[in-house]
């Protein structure tokens, strides 16, 4: 049936008529382009005309009309009779969505708007670069300046062009999005209001004032198509899902290496629902207070969408009477990504009319767009409406912050160089790192102390103070990892207790032991285990570092972990386990201190009798092994050569250059041909022209137990021990 209705020209005049409705009836195009998959029986009934006799069973259906022909008329090419086929009234109906809807999958329209980004991107970067358009480069220049205060210092010129790029773009989709009813019962469009929004615009319009009508030209369907999905927004749970819907598929598909290099995973509500209600329940324990009470200041430092926030005020949690003074003074959220500032901006405005519907409108105070690791504390006069938001963030950094909620971004840093898509460095904060959690570590390689979740937990612990409750939901791979054994220690020793809640997930595993680990609660977001963690700082406390453990069955499927949260609903109804660390920082799986006894393999960093004495050795490190290690030596040689071609030319490009822009902007990405990393870099910099070594393949052992050969050279690898 399904194929009939595919090839069954008599429907071709069925979609011409229904196209012409809809090109008239906005009511009609509404249903059509407002849908996933299917139209709802309750707002298009399908009916059927048929030349077949009807049979009893079907005239009790009302959905059959026979037809009544005034002459002979040739043989249909299919008749439908629908007598109860259910399948194939819904099979007609979803075609009516994609043969007439214009709706399409936010990835798809992702890859479109990733596109036209691009261009506009170029577009920028060409202005910029023209020597005549002084102006634009001055006007850039200045807003610059204000930009480094507000988010940080090492910002460059491509990462502010991209988010101008970002902005020209996604500036109708705000606009669509959501629209706030005043008590005057007017509204307002929020991109004029807001003053990110504002300063982002004029900026543009300094650089090319045609260039976001010839942007929004050009996506015209997917801004309708935005209209459309908003008119069947009618509660705070349809924006929500919206919302969810719009970064987990669109922001990912539009803006990747953005996504990956800042950790960017929706977080499901239950986490977000019970990390709120454990800490107002932990303050009540600990401090005997209300989170609702004067003085009691909420910061979520990686807000994303506003979730937190969002539900904070839904919650019930902070009554309705004293919602607008939380609201106004209390409620502080900070966001680094400007769609993600505009998406939060405008969910926390929304939530808040909703439940306090007569306060008059003003732009909310809640949101500052910065960059919370940068610790920013400059003050300056500023010429643009940035100055606003950075008076926000002046005031917030004076402020005493009893509580920090949130989803610290997750990201250890760039695969390699091709990628161009290293994590920021933040000098003051990774300092506090080393001299904490890396100092007091037995491991040797320390780098992932430096993952972005773990300086979530530097910054907090120190921005909370003296006294306060910490929620996070995190990577839960420091609880049992070796290298933080140190950070560990530090936690015992700066709180008075620890909560943990397990939600397992590893998927970095294999077999049984990744069957055991279960589903994962941030589903393709991450692969890591997920932990629920609160920490808290109570100076009155007579404990100190003491350790509650609660950990969810093995086997669970994400639906039966988040449904394990609803259930239990806090931290403070749930059953634990009391764990008491060892002298070396284990939590879990506990090491056998006889172990300590046995003779040492190697001598590295001690003077005990040892097995190979000093003989030890870091190994070979190429970081390019895709390219230095093959199981054909006739594939290998072909791949290095390649390599070491693409690399003279752009060492050649180097030499003829100006040499005023960085190498490792300078040289072209292409991974086809070339792998860039720290140590090949610098050659090109120094000019040295690579060449061919036969001598240099060996045999080499690629993974335990595996034959390979190994091009083993000083010019391509990374490092090369001995």
């Amino acid at each position: 049936k399904r194929q009939a209705l595919n090839n069954n020209a008599d429907f071709d005049v069925v979609w011409q008529v229904l196209n012409a409705l809809k090109s008239i009836d906005t009511e009609f195009g509404a249903i059509v382009d407002g849908q996933r998959n299917i139209i709802d029986s309750s707002k298009i009934e399908v009916v059927c005309v048929t030349n077949k006799k009807l049979n009893k069973k079907a005239k009790k259906n009302p959905k059959i009309i026979k037809s009544k022909p005034t002459k002979p008329t040739p043989p249909v090419q299919e008749v439908f009779d629908f007598n109860h086929d259910e399948i194939l009234e819904q099979e007609i109906r979803a075609r009516i969505v994609k043969r007439v809807g214009n709706r399409r999958e936010w990835g798809d329209w992702a890859e479109d708007v990733g596109k036209i980004c691009q261009l506009q991107i170029k577009h920028f970067n060409d202005v910029l670069k023209d020597p005549t358009k002084t102006k634009s480069r001055e006007a850039f220049e200045s807003f610059k300046k204000e930009l480094k205060a507000t988010l940080n210092d090492s910002l460059t010129d491509d990462e502010i062009v991209e988010m101008l790029g970002q902005h020209v773009v996604t500036q109708p989709i705000l606009d669509a999005l959501f629209t706030i009813q005043t008590s005057e019962g007017t509204s307002y469009e929020f991109t004029k209001q807001n003053p990110i929004a504002i300063a982002m615009t004029s900026m543009m319009d300094s650089l090319d004032k045609e260039s976001m009508r010839l942007a929004t030209k050009s996506l015209e369907d997917f801004y309708r198509s935005v209209r459309n999905r908003t008119r069947t927004i009618k509660t705070s749970a349809d924006r929500q899902l919206l919302i969810k819907e719009l970064f987990e598929k669109f922001f990912k598909a539009a803006f990747p290496k953005q996504q990956e290099k800042l950790g960017i995973v929706y977080t499901p509500i239950e986490i977000v629902d019970f990390i709120n209600q454990s800490v107002a329940d932990l303050l009540k324990k600990e401090f005997n207070c209300s989170i609702a009470d004067d003085g009691i200041h909420i910061l979520d430092p990686f807000s994303g969408t506003g979730t937190f926030i969002a539900r904070l005020m839904q919650s019930g949690l902070i009554p309705t009477d004293r919602l607008p003074n939380k609201f106004e003074h209390e409620l502080h959220a900070n966001e680094i990504v400007p769609l993600a500032y505009y998406v939060a901006s405008m969910n926390i405005e929304g939530v808040f009319h909703e439940l306090c519907p007569n306060e008059v409108y003003q732009p909310n105070k809640v949101m500052i767009w910065t960059d919370t690791f940068a610790n920013n504390r400059q003050s300056s006069i500023f010429n643009t409406t940035l100055g606003e938001n950075n008076a926000r963030l002046a005031e917030l950094n004076r402020q005493d912050i009893r509580v920090i909620i949130g989803n610290p971004p997750y990201s250890v840093g760039q695969d390699n160089a091709n990628d161009d898509n290293q994590n920021d460095h933040y000098a003051e904060l990774d300092d506090r790192i080393a001299k904490t959690y890396a100092a007091r570590t037995e491991a040797v390689n320390k780098n992932s102390l430096y993952d972005s979740y773990i300086r979530a937990y530097r910054w907090a612990s120190d921005r909370i103070g003296d006294t306060g409750i910490i929620g996070f939901v995190t990577n839960a791979g420091w609880i049992d990892s070796n290298s933080a054994d140190g950070m560990r220690k530090c936690l015992t020793e700066e709180f008075s207790a620890i909560y943990v809640y397990h939600l397992k997930g590893n998927q970095r595993t294999l077999g049984e032991r990744s069957r055991q680990e279960g589903g994962k609660v941030f589903g393709e977001g991450s692969r890591a285990p997920v932990a629920i963690v609160f920490l808290v700082k109570n100076p009155a406390s007579a404990e100190r570092g003491k350790i509650y453990f609660h950990a969810v069955d093995d086997y669970l499927t994400r639906d039966e972990k988040l449904a394990c949260l609803r259930k239990d609903r806090s931290m403070a109804y749930t059953q634990t386990n009391v764990i008491v660390p060892d002298a070396h920082g284990d939590w879990l799986n506990q090491r056998d201190d006889s172990y300590a006894k046995f003779m040492r393999v190697d001598g590295k960093k001690t003077i005990e009798p040892s097995i190979f004495g000093t003989n030890y050795s870091n190994g070979l490190k190429t970081n390019c092994d895709a390219w230095c290690y093959s199981s054909s030596k006739k594939t290998l040689i072909s791949n290095i050569q390649k390599y070491i071609n693409t690399y003279n030319v752009e060492v050649k490009r180097w030499i003829e250059s100006d040499k005023k822009e960085k190498i490792e902007n300078f040289v072209r990405k292409d991974p086809v041909n070339i792998s860039w990393h720290s140590g090949i870099l610098p050659k090109v910099k120094q000019g040295i022209i690579g060449k061919f070594e036969p001598t240099s393949i060996f045999k080499g052992i690629y993974r335990p137990f595996v034959g390979s050969f190994v091009y083993f050279n000083r010019l391509i690898n990374q490092r090369v021990a001995k």
